[in-house]
């Protein structure tokens, strides 16, 4: 996955073009403007079926805010992992069950619906699912960032 924002040097300048995760965006009087649907999805290291983007920053570099979305299908699960940066996360679309703790358990689980937010301190086992359609998150931190399964971050 592509963590990079390449800004190209008018950036700043109105009608400046620059590239969000590989694509082009739009920067009108210093602010950038993405497409969402024109985002490139990857599979992400804690789940077989969900797929994330970046939407912004670089999650790999100290002190820079990075945006990231997952896309979690129908029935998608996240493994419990870690993370060493506090997470902000935010419930987009669908309904996501929102879980703490090294073993996945559905009976330990919050239901979050659309603007619903939690925040996810550093190193804190956590997990996800949709079990009913699907459901984009979207994920802030400072960097830098990763992803730890819980059993590998003991």
């Amino acid at each position: 996955m592509d963590w990079r924002i390449v800004c190209l040097g008018a950036a700043a300048l109105l009608g400046a073009t620059v590239m969000v995760n590989g694509l082009a965006a739009e920067e009108l009087g210093g602010i950038t403007y993405t497409d969402m649907s024109a985002l490139k999805w990857s599979k992400t290291p804690v789940s077989e079926d969900m797929v994330a983007t970046v939407v912004s920053g670089d999650g790999t570099k100290a002190g820079v805010l990075y945006t990231v979305r997952a896309r979690y299908p129908a029935g998608a699960k996240s493994v419990p992992h870690t993370h060493p940066d506090e997470r902000v996360v935010t419930v987009v679309s669908g309904t996501i069950f929102q879980g703490f703790g090294p073993v996945f358990d559905e009976k330990n689980g919050k239901m979050m619906k659309p603007g619903d937010v939690a925040i996810i301190p550093a190193n804190t086992p956590h997990f996800s699912w949709a079990k009913e359609g699907e459901a984009v998150i979207q994920e802030t931190g400072i960097g830098p960032t990763g992803t730890k399964p819980a059993a590998a971050a003991k």
